[in-house]
């Protein structure tokens, strides 16, 4: 249950404190949109309907395709990580291969 905050208690300005719900749809509830796409979808399962296709199709750009999109769903997405290679006096650093 929210925690009702006088205006008083808070300053001038209104609204609700952080971390503090006044409302609004509770949290997990799908929205109209959701719910009305889940109706109409029913039972049909998109990642069952790739593997189909996957199965029965010959070529083998519409497999790397379905692989491809599959992979979203297993694997985590790699992001770019940047690396400042600078010393603290900004002097570059030089890294030798030494074999």
């Amino acid at each position: 249950m929210a925690k009702v905050v006088k205006n008083s208690e808070k300053g001038t300005r209104g609204g609700s404190n952080k971390g503090e719900r006044r409302g609004g749809r509770q949290k997990g509830t799908p929205n109209k949109k959701t719910l009305e796409l889940k109706e109409i979808l029913g039972d049909f399962d998109p990642a069952e309907k790739m593997a189909e296709l996957f199965e029965t199709t010959k070529k083998e750009d519409i497999k790397f395709g379905i692989l491809k999109e599959l992979m979203k769903y297993i694997y985590p997405q790699r992001k770019a990580v940047e690396m400042d290679m600078r010393t603290k006096d900004s002097t570059p650093v030089i890294v030798d291969d030494i074999k």
